[in-house]
Order: structure tokens, then C-alpha cells, then sequence
């Protein structure tokens, strides 16, 4: 699980469905949400992202449903028999990814090297408004 401590920035409501956007460092990411109870513009907060959620795409041009395209940097990887866990720095902070091992291999991942993050607005919720 990664823990992403972000500053919102805009909230769209309709009914009871919510986008909600954030910023970290100089990069934004987005949430959809039902029912949101107590955040406003302004709020610092941790959010919660599942590793088997995050995506790798590396040299990637083109346009995508994905609403986060991160700028993240390969911090370190650790490769098992089926599956790689890869620890992503996303402006300081951990972005960690889990990718089978085939994926893993395609990618040709090496240490230090920028790739794009991707990750479903929906697979992102907010663990805790920080005081």
C-alpha cells in the first residue's frame, strides 16, 4: 500500500459522486468518490493507493483513460520467482507497484530511470484528513 500525503485542490460534486483533485509537489492527481463527508479546498491529506493498482509505462507517448499519469522515478525493485515488487520515488514519497514477473522482464526497468506512474482515479481514496 502506498501513502501519498497531497493537498486538495478542487472538488466536483453531482448527486452524490465526487472528483476530488489533488496536488503533490508540483504534480496532480485525481479521485472519484461517492458520498465525501468533512474535506474542503485547502485540506491536507494521506491518500491510499493499492500496489496492485499502480501501472508502469515506461516511454510511453499517447493518451490514456487513465486520469493519473505520473512522473515517477525507479527507486528500487525487488524481482521474485512470479512476482517484482517496484518502489517508485514520486516526488518523495514511495509509490510501490507489484508487476508479474513477464511484465517485469518486458519493462527492462533499471534503477534511476523515469517512468509514468498510471493509476485509475477510482483505485485512489483518502485514508485521513491530516489537522
Amino acid at each position: 500500500m502506498s501513502q501519498i500525503k497531497a493537498v486538495i485542490c478542487d472538488i466536483l460534486s453531482s448527486s452524490s459522486i465526487n472528483i476530488v483533485r489533488f496536488r503533490h509537489g508540483k504534480q496532480m492527481l485525481a479521485m472519484i468518490s461517492l458520498g465525501l463527508k468533512n474535506i474542503k479546498t485547502g485540506d491536507e491529506v494521506i491518500l491510499n493507493i493499492k500496489s496492485s493498482h499502480v501501472g508502469i509505462a515506461k516511454n510511453f507517448e499517447g493518451i490514456l483513460s487513465f486520469e493519473n499519469l505520473l512522473d515517477a522515478k525507479v527507486k528500487e525493485f525487488d524481482k521474485g520467482k512470479m512476482l517484482c515488487v517496484v518502489k517508485l520515488d514520486f516526488e518523495g514519497e514511495i509509490l510501490e507497484s507489484i508487476l508479474t514477473r513477464d511484465t517485469f522482464d518486458k519493462l527492462l526497468l533499471k534503477k534511476g530511470e523515469m517512468v509514468k506512474a498510471l493509476i485509475l482515479a477510482s483505485e485512489i481514496s483518502i485514508q485521513k484528513v491530516l489537522p
